[in-house]
């Protein structure tokens, strides 16, 4: 087997070593991406696996892809014919997918060096090995992944015709099928792929027009027969705001400090790197492939925002992935050789930053293996043999169907509805209410997995079996209802917690139903929650706050008010409150949000 150009060894010394750098990032992006094959599934796997119990193909395009999801059919296809072959093993289905993604090293380089030379694919590489952002991703039985790679291997052709001025039938084939294979992995590939197809009709040579209008429309061609189920997703699926929020402005902000691992010190580290690489002199050629980088970045970014804030919300960091890698290139059109041990140094600084800062900032690891499901499904069951079936209650907000891939036992007794008394609880992925409440049913805690998403908690009627959930009185109060507005608490969150990650939770008794219990959470003066009970004899209403508050520098700049809104004005009515705090889940948002 012959070894891939990009990665042949050359004569003289200099390149020599840059090609030894290449061979250490792919070796290197290969081993960060080989030891997640075994981490536990995410819900988002397990629905994809869930879906591969059809015995056709048709059925699954119809249950699977149609009426069971809003991601084109291209993914679940291929899952299902490998799953013919390996069964359901997550390592072996996952496998195919973390070798797509560490092929994609060698395929920005030789990109980024036809667009830009040899140090510039030696930027984009080192990048694309060592960002959470595609180790994380290349795990994930999903599209992100193998849309990410599509598009770099439609950019490939897309260089060999529009840059290189090829000419050969081959290369429009490859690209007219690689833009077909993006359209039909994820919509938001699609639409990179599109982008780049009308970019290509400005900068293509006159005499490869109609080489290249062909490959365009031969791509259409071969997306038609989706056409169905793309408008049933379009105009019935209608996309998933039912639970994404819309983006506020300040997700660009978010997005920038994402792709730095959430470090400042990555953050200014990798900007003074590309400060040292940068060559302003080198955009009076470079401009017009730059710009073409830069937009097809920029404009799904934007279209995102404007359809997400203006119809559905849709935007992501995973919908990004795909034309994440035009603002690497983009970002790399000023990385030259003018002083070449100046960018060999800050290359290999950006790969020691991000490598570093994959492990301690974003602990990418140990996130990954504190998936949920697989931490509910071993924690039942250890309960339910420790204990007796019979005895635990499993309060999980979790489908039985995902459950069954573990245990398919507690799988089934989750379909059976049973309001019988129980000693023992398992409590997972339900809301902050319903979590305050078998908390008061059972008083005490077995264990707690802290886990993304939801902690996983074991929880007992007995204190012999564990110890009651720690808490710290913030405040005990008094008031009587004399004017709408009653305050209990109105403070600033740096003032009441060290972190993010903490609850608040408050018990209050008295007044009459027509009053309500008021929990405000404001962010740099925007409130950003606002969530009201009834009053009654005794109401509770807890949140935890790293819903709202998503960084540590936040924190002095929210503001957390509770108070009793009276429309009616009862004066004089009594109102009593107990205030407390708790820690909460640091890694409940972790996959994209500060730690």
């Amino acid at each position: 087997m012959s070894v891939p150009n990009a990665l042949k060894l050359p004569s003289t010394p200099t390149e020599r070593a840059e090609r030894l750098w290449l061979w250490f990032v792919v070796l290197a992006g290969a081993a960060l991406r080989l030891a997640e094959l075994w981490m536990p599934l995410t819900h988002d796997e397990l629905s994809a696996i869930v879906r591969l119990r059809y015995d056709t193909l048709g059925d699954v395009l119809t249950y699977g892809v149609k009426l069971g999801d809003t991601h084109p059919a291209g993914m679940q296809l291929l899952l299902w014919l490998w799953s013919q072959v390996v069964g359901v093993s997550a390592p072996l289905l996952r496998l195919p997918f973390t070798l797509l993604s560490i092929a994609s090293i060698p395929l920005i380089y030789s990109i980024g060096r036809r667009w830009f030379g040899h140090h510039a694919g030696l930027a984009a590489a080192t990048v694309l090995a060592f960002s959470q952002y595609s180790v994380y991703y290349a795990m994930l039985i999903r599209p992100y992944n193998i849309g990410l790679v599509l598009v770099l291997a439609m950019l490939h052709f897309w260089t060999r015709l529009c840059v290189e001025h090829r000419d050969g039938w081959g290369h429009v084939a490859g690209f007219a099928l690689c833009a077909a294979a993006c359209a039909y992995t994820h919509y938001f590939c699609g639409l990179t792929a599109a982008l780049l197809g009308v970019a290509g009709l400005v900068v293509v040579p006159r005499r490869l027009l109609w080489h290249y209008v062909a490959a365009c429309a031969l791509a259409i061609l071969l997306f038609v027969p989706h056409l169905g189920i793309t408008l049933h997703h379009l105009f019935v699926e209608q996309g998933v705001g039912g639970w994404l929020a819309k983006p506020e402005p300040v997700f660009v902000w978010r997005y920038l400090r994402y792709l730095t691992h959430f470090s400042w010190l990555a953050l200014a580290l990798l900007m003074v790197a590309w400060a040292a690489m940068a060559d302003w002199s080198l955009l009076r050629v470079r401009w017009p492939l730059a710009t073409v980088a830069a937009s097809v970045f920029v404009v799904p970014f934007a279209a995102g925002y404007i359809y997400s804030r203006a119809v559905d919300p849709v935007l992501q960091y995973s919908v990004l992935i795909f034309s994440w890698p035009f603002l690497v290139l983009a970002a790399s059109a000023l990385v030259g050789a003018k002083c070449r041990w100046r960018s060999d140094v800050a290359i290999a600084a950006c790969g020691v930053v991000l490598g570093l800062t994959l492990f301690t900032s974003r602990r990418n690891y140990d996130v990954a293996s504190r998936e949920y499901i697989e931490a509910a499904a071993s924690l039942a069951t250890e309960a339910r043999a420790r204990y007796g079936a019979a005895n635990v209650e499993l309060a999980m907000q979790i489908s039985p169907d995902m459950m069954e891939y573990y245990d398919s036992a507690t799988a089934h007794d989750m379909r059976i509805p049973d309001n019988g008394r129980k000693d023992y609880a398992v409590v997972c992925k339900v809301f902050d209410d319903v979590l305050a409440a078998k908390m008061r049913e059972y008083p005490y805690v077995v264990e707690a997995r802290m886990c993304t998403c939801t902690p996983v908690v074991l929880l007992s009627r007995h204190p012999a079996d564990g110890h009651p959930y720690p808490t710290r009185l913030l405040k005990t109060a008094s008031a009587t209802v004399d004017d709408e507005y009653t305050m209990l608490l109105d403070t600033i969150a740096a003032d009441i917690a060290d972190n993010r990650h903490f609850a608040i939770s408050t018990v209050a008794w008295g007044g009459d139903t027509t009053m309500m219990l008021v929990m405000e959470t404001s962010v740099r003066g925007h409130c950003v929650d606002w969530r009201a009970i009834p009053m009654g004899d005794t109401v509770y209403l807890p949140l935890c706050q790293n819903l709202n508050i998503k960084s540590r520098a936040e924190l002095g700049m929210s503001r957390i008010k509770v108070f009793v809104w009276s429309p009616r004005r009862r004066d004089g009515a009594p109102v009593n409150c107990r205030i407390t705090t708790a820690e909460g889940n640091p890694y409940q948002y972790a996959v994209t949000e500060e730690i």
